[in-house]
């Protein structure tokens, strides 16, 4: 092994070396430059100190710690937990929002709705207000081409008045775990250990208050007690907007800044949020502001990113690219997870487990794989700069 590292090292002319040294509370990463390697000695003393972090971070051999088994990734902090499914509706408020706002602002999100055989007397049937089919029916017509043979149909002001409300919100119905803990069964060592891997994400207060239901031995609610600022005020809803999606959710449970950072989301996509990270965004935000985690070496713990890649076919390919992110989610504890389905505003955040995400996205990726990021120690209090605009809520 020894000589196929330095094989590698040798051979590359120009390339970067993250090298950490650990002190008690604080990662320090500082950047070395190696040109031109040819002399054995100084590669083998270098190895000794270098060696441990890249593999740990996967920057040798990267595409070997891709996890395909969700089995392989040691859970964390065990609580005691119920859960149970939840059906969560957006509101009408915000549909009507979408549709009188959509032809106006780009980044709303238009409401479509899917045909089903093409036949425009079916959804009126299924969607119309009592006694209302044949005016829907007849508004929908009007509004199409002639000799329409599209897919789906978007909703406007005039379709909306002969639409019944509850009908057409539960076409977006998606599915939410609503989970209960209690931490009155931990031993008082895991008690600590909860509290100390909740603490950088959540503000004074709401660490205050999770201190005092764990000494209370009271039941959290993930939604309410176990999810930082972004999360709690997000989960269970959705934006007008498309663009928000599953890479910037995870970056906002970290810090609400840290996706809003100007030397970040540096892209503003035509006819999408400005909050819409890219893939090119996330993947070095990872590589800034996170380290990888090795699971046959490390239990996942609360906070982390858990990214799902599409493997391609390619089996020449040698390192993960940033073409591949497909999918991210923020590991909770158990098997609990936040996230958000995609940039569309028909999906909401939620709280699923790694079965449900897994499960998912297998069916959408041909060969999915997963990685584990966490943010690096030296990172926990940075403070981000963050662009003045507007904002989902």
């Amino acid at each position: 092994m020894t000589d196929h590292l330095i094989t590698y090292l040798t051979e590359k002319t120009n390339f970067s070396i993250k090298f950490t040294q650990m002190n008690s509370d604080k990662r320090a990463t500082e950047r070395y430059q190696m040109n031109s390697i040819n002399n054995k000695t100084i590669v083998l003393l270098s190895l000794a100190t270098i060696l441990p972090y890249q593999l740990a971070k996967g920057e040798i051999s990267r595409r070997s710690s891709l996890v395909t088994n969700i089995k392989k990734l040691p859970r964390g902090l065990y609580i005691p937990s119920k859960d149970s499914l939840e059906e969560i509706n957006i509101s009408f408020t915000k549909i009507k929002s979408r549709v009188m706002r959509y032809q106006s602002d780009s980044r709303v999100e238009p409401v479509k709705i899917k045909l089903r055989g093409n036949s425009l007397m079916l959804v009126s049937e299924k969607l119309a207000r009592r006694g209302h089919t044949v005016y829907l029916y007849q508004e929908i017509k009007k509004s199409l081409p002639a000799n329409y043979r599209g897919k789906e149909i978007v909703v406007t002001p005039k379709i909306l008045k002969y639409i019944d409300p509850a009908k057409l919100i539960r076409l977006f119905s998606a599915r939410h775990r609503r989970v209960v803990a209690f931490p009155g069964k931990l031993s008082n060592e895991k008690k600590a250990k909860l509290l100390r891997q909740t603490r950088y994400f959540f503000n004074t207060s709401q660490q205050q208050r999770l201190s005092r239901k764990i000494v209370n031995n009271s039941f959290l609610t993930v939604d309410r007690d176990l999810l930082p600022e972004f999360a709690a005020k997000m989960v269970r809803r959705y934006t007008i907007f498309r663009g928000p999606n599953c890479f910037h959710a995870v970056l906002a449970f970290q810090d609400p800044d840290f996706p809003k950072s100007v030397f970040l989301n540096v892209k503003e996509e035509l006819g999408y949020h400005r909050a819409m990270i890219n893939h090119d965004e996330l993947w070095r935000a990872l590589d800034e502001n996170f380290y990888e985690v090795r699971p046959a070496v490390s239990e996942l713990k609360f906070g982390d990113i858990i990214v799902f890649f599409k493997i391609p076919d390619d089996s020449s390919v040698a390192f993960p690219s940033f073409r591949w992110l497909k999918h991210t989610a923020v590991y909770l504890f158990n098997n609990y997870t936040f996230s958000k389905g995609s940039k569309s505003s028909n999906s909401p955040y939620t709280v699923k487990t790694l079965q449900d995400e897994w499960h998912t996205w297998r069916k959408i990726l041909k060969r999915p794989a997963i990685k584990i990021f966490r943010r690096a120690s030296h990172n926990l209090n940075k403070k981000y700069t963050a662009s003045l605009q507007d904002w989902l809520y």
